[in-house]
């Protein structure tokens, strides 16, 4: 073999090994880009359990009926937040604690658990809480508008404008929004401060939801919640509640309340149904 020869086969086997080089690479690059998506799709976590411990006197069926988080829903850690202040806000517990572990069996799943200690006067609340609507909003409310307000909603603008025009009632025998109706509702009413109100209803975080009786327009110290109890609905999509079912008494013919945490603004269009008064 002439020098010339065994100089162009050295040639042609390097050049042989660059190639091979290069398509081993190109693929490992396609591997690795067909394992992103069955990575990415592992990131995404879900609720597999919720666990309510502690409570003795209060059902868990009413507690659970209080938060928004159910079994099987993405998690979310705001969310998880906003159900802990729901629980806050009942008044029921001296403390609410939640835990939030990752499941042994299933590499996605969530287990929640909200750990509470009941007041120790639990029954006499309970009692004093299960009353009628109380007789300041009585009559009939139409919707008029929406709040702009620094919230984060689980509606859009226009599922939200979907409410505006609609009426709710309400009653000692009934409360109504459009053709959902409870009879013989039980309510809390008690009264809560501009303070309170934030606390028991925004985030902690920089970027968590954020209410003030400012952005509301209350400009009052303090005013009257009412909460109303119903058997949970599927209207909002994303939690159990009616629209109108917990509401700030701004003043006598203007109340506020929120859907998905969407805040609303109703004002009233027929006269008062209490004794003395006629309804037109």
């Amino acid at each position: 073999m002439t020098p010339a020869i065994a100089a162009r086969r050295e040639i042609l086997r390097s050049l042989f090994k660059v190639v091979a080089s290069v398509c081993f690479s190109l693929i490992s690059v396609q591997a690795s880009g067909a394992q992103h998506p069955q990575e990415n799709s592992q990131s995404r976590y879900f609720i597999e359990r919720i666990e309510l411990v502690g409570n003795r006197l209060i059902e868990t069926e009413t507690l659970l009926a209080r938060i928004s988080s159910r079994p099987g829903d993405p998690y979310s850690a705001e969310a998880v937040r906003r159900d802990v202040q729901a629980l806050w806000s009942t008044q029921f517990f001296d403390d609410v604690r939640l835990e939030v572990e990752d499941s042994r069996y299933r590499p996605n799943g969530k287990l929640i658990t909200f750990s509470v200690r009941e007041k120790s006067d639990i029954a006499r609340i309970a009692t004093a809480q299960a009353q009628t609507i109380p007789e300041q909003i009585w009559g009939k409310w139409v919707i008029s508008r929406k709040i702009p307000t620094k919230t984060i909603s689980c509606w859009d603008e226009a599922e939200a404008k979907t409410l505006l025009g609609t009426q709710t009632e309400y009653s000692s025998e009934v409360f109504r929004w459009k053709d959902v109706v409870t009879a013989h509702p039980t309510a809390e009413a008690k009264m809560v401060s501009a303070e309170q109100f934030h606390d028991d209803n925004s985030g902690k975080g920089s970027n968590s939801s954020q209410i003030t009786f400012r952005q509301l327009g209350i400009t009052a110290k303090q005013v009257m919640l009412i909460s109303i109890h119903h058997p949970p609905a599927n209207i909002t999509g994303g939690t159990i509640e009616i629209p109108g079912d917990q509401v700030l008494v701004k003043n006598k013919d203007t109340i506020i309340f929120a859907a998905c945490n969407v805040y609303f603004e109703a004002k009233r269009v027929s006269a008062q149904s209490t004794p003395g008064h006629s309804t037109k």
